[in-house]
This record gives C-alpha cells, sequence and structure tokens, in this order.
C-alpha cells in the first residue's frame, strides 16, 4: 500500500502507558480516515498525524458539543490529549534532531488577525510548542511550510485562498526523510508490469532484494515491515492476496486488527519486491471529516470559545502531503492547513459602513475646536427650498 502512515504505528514504545489510550485514538482516526479518502484506482498519500495534530489545535478551544463531537469523531480524551501531542512531538524531533541517520520534525503555527485569549495562547506555547504570526496572505504561510518540509512542500496555498473573513490559521508540518537499514541495489531495479485495480497494466521500476525482515500472511493478505536505518521506523506493506482488493481491506480490517496483524509479524528471509514511487496529493478534508460526523465544528454554531472572544467556526480543513520511495530510502512530508473564520459578518476586515441617506435625518454643524454646535437642522425634502 502506498501509505507511509510512519508516526502512528511505530512510537507505542516511547511514549508512557497513559498515552496507549491516545495512541489507540490516533490509530483509529488514521484507518478511519484513510479509508473515507480512498477511492479505488487513484493513489493516496495522506498524514493522519498532521490532521489530528492540527484538529487537537482546534479542540483545545472548543466548549460544549462541539467538543464533545471532536472527541468522538477524531477519539481525542480531554487534557490529556494535548498531553499525548506534546510528549509525541517532542520525542519525534528530539530523534529527528540527535539521530544523523534520519530526519524527522513536527512544527506547528497560528497565524491570527483577531485578538486570542491568553489562556489559549498559552496552551498552544506549552502543549504544542506553536509559534504565533500575523496573518496577512499566503506567501508566510507557503514560505514557513517550505521551511518546515526542507523544500519538499511548495506552493502549499495558492493566491486568493485566503477569505477576506479568514480570522485564524492553524498549521501543522510533518517531515520525514530516512534511509533503509538495507537498501536496494539499484542495478536489480527492472521495469515490470504493474497490474490496477481495472485490470489493465502499466509499467514501473520494480527494486528487489532478499533480506531478513517481519513477515505475516493471513487469507486476506501479506504484511511485512521494511526497517529504516535509525531503528526506530519502518515502513509497513499491506498486500491483498489474489480475489481480495485495498477497498476490501478497508471494508474488514479496523485499527485493532491491522495491530493484531503487525503484532504477527515473525522476523525471517522473504525475498521483498515493491515498486519506486514519487507522488504528491492535496486534499480538501471537510467533506470527508463532515462524512465521518465532524459536522458542528463546521457550522456557525460551533462553540470555540476558548479561543477568541469573537465567534468562530472551521471554513476550510486542507492537507497537502509528498511522498518519495526509492532504493536508498523515504522521504515524505505533509502540511495541514485549517482557516476559521467569523460567524459574525460585523467582525469581516473588509467590512465598512454605508450611510444612505435616503430618507430624512438631522444635521449639526459643530465647531470641533470648543466642540460647540453651530448649527443643526433636519432635512426632509431635499428637493424642496423651504
Amino acid at each position: 500500500m502506498k501509505r507511509i502512515l510512519f508516526s502512528l504505528l511505530l512510537l507505542s514504545g516511547s511514549l508512557s502507558a497513559q498515552s496507549d489510550k491516545n495512541l489507540s485514538g490516533l490509530n483509529q482516526h488514521s484507518q478511519e480516515l484513510a479509508a473515507n479518502l480512498f477511492k479505488p484506482g487513484k493513489n493516496l498519500f495522506c498524514s493522519p498525524l498532521s490532521l489530528s495534530n492540527a484538529l487537537a489545535m482546534v479542540y483545545a478551544g472548543a466548549r460544549g458539543e462541539t467538543r464533545s463531537e471532536m472527541e468522538r469523531v477524531m477519539h481525542y480524551h480531554d487534557t490529556s490529549t494535548y498531553t499525548f501531542f506534546n510528549r509525541l512531538q517532542q520525542s519525534l524531533n528530539a530523534f529527528g534532531s540527535e539521530n544523523d541517520r534520519t530526519q524527522l520534525s513536527l512544527a506547528n503555527a497560528l497565524w491570527s488577525r483577531t485578538r486570542l485569549k491568553p489562556q489559549y495562547q498559552q496552551l498552544m506555547r506549552d502543549k504544542f510548542s506553536a509559534s504565533f504570526f500575523p496573518l496577512t496572505n499566503e506567501v508566510p504561510i507557503n514560505a514557513w511550510a517550505y521551511k518546515k518540509t526542507n523544500g519538499l512542500i511548495k506552493d502549499l496555498l495558492q493566491p486568493g485562498s485566503i477569505d477576506p473573513d479568514v480570522r485564524l490559521i492553524l498549521t501543522n508540518a510533518l517531515y520525514f526523510k530516512a534511509k533503509w537499514k538495507n537498501t536496494f541495489d539499484t542495478t536489480r531495479t527492472t521495469t515490470e508490469p504493474f497490474y490496477l485495480s481495472n485490470n489493465t497494466t502499466v509499467d514501473c521500476r520494480m527494486m528487489h532484494q532478499e533480506t531478513r525482515v517481519k513477515y505475516t500472511a493471513n487469507t486476506m493478505l501479506e504484511a511485512i515491515e521494511m526497517p529504516y536505518s535509525d531503528g526506530r521506523t519502518a515502513m509497513e506493506l499491506y498486500l491483498p492476496k489474489a480475489g481480495h482488493s485495498i477497498e476490501s481491506m478497508f471494508k474488514s480490517t479496523t485499527a485493532e486488527e491491522l495491530e493484531k496483524i503487525r503484532k504477527s509479524m515473525v522476523l525471517q528471509k522473504v525475498d521483498v519486491n515493491f515498486p519506486k514511487f514519487r507522488f504528491e496529493s492535496t486534499h480538501d478534508l471537510k467533506a470527508p471529516l463532515m462524512e465521518m460526523g465532524l459536522t458542528q465544528a463546521f457550522s456557525q454554531g460551533a462553540n470555540f470559545s476558548g479561543i477568541a472572544e469573537e465567534p468562530l467556526f472551521i471554513s476550510k480543513v486542507l492537507q497537502k502531503a509528498v511522498v518519495d520511495v526509492e532504493e536508498s530510502g523515504t522521504e515524505a512530508a505533509a502540511v495541514t492547513v485549517i482557516m476559521m473564520q467569523t460567524t459574525s459578518a460585523m467582525h469581516r476586515d473588509d467590512l465598512h459602513p454605508v450611510f444612505y441617506a435616503n430618507r430624512p435625518f438631522f444635521f449639526v454643524i459643530r465647531d470641533l475646536q470648543t466642540g460647540a454646535i453651530l448649527f443643526n437642522g433636519v432635512v426632509e425634502n431635499p428637493t424642496s427650498k423651504e
């Protein structure tokens, strides 16, 4: 499968036991999101971690039924969610900075033109290590995404994609680059047919090696775990057997069952063959999230009163993701963007008063220095001379 959800099932050993429920929730969200986004015959690459982390920053300011709904759909667990993402971010970034074999980083930022509540700002700093910037246009956000993904995510937002009534944008960037523990010999890479779900074929560059990796199989699929050289991260590949499809696998395999399959893998010698691939995806996640049950957060009845005084709701959720898999290893990145706007048109920056004197009005002429009114009057009929 062309889904490198490298942050989901690989880090449980590095997090405390009290985070197990949050990790399980993240894994469940991962499976549900991939199943929702999957379209037969289409490539899929996304980062449920990036999305879940970004929405967790919004969840921190949610109240009432909006908060309860996010807990049901995103599998958050109240304030322990913040601690979980805090520890996960620290763990990922520490490993990425200390290990010379792998680049791994997660970053958060808020871009605002509304007055954020001090308690919310402090929570974003303490639990999400978030940076704060003024919200102007797309250029600074694109530059931030480019820098945080080592140049892999380019042109995240198109010019004009930020509506004037957007008050707050939250961004998360996740970047990963690692070499295989056992790299593929480029001279063994051959051009071979790849059989598509519509029963046609395309030529691909197929990589080959015989190596010792974790492997398992059942009546529906085979699975291997391809470790990276850092000893901590790996790619898992789940291959449906003949007569089964990725679609049927999604429908019949839960996150818990996928975890059981992962744990059933046994280290053994395997003849490994899979293609090189590189592609990027841009997902508008509003509709998929609403299909998954997250509806109130996108409505003008949303309650995000923990974020700011003015009423806000989520207007857009976008994610751009890139993956490159070759003989030496893998490079992947994702950036999630959440746009929030006010529920009241009176807070729009581009809204200005309109004075339309098409009915009787009163007026004065005043001495501004002293404040004294020099003249006053009423216009009942501007066409009359009296």
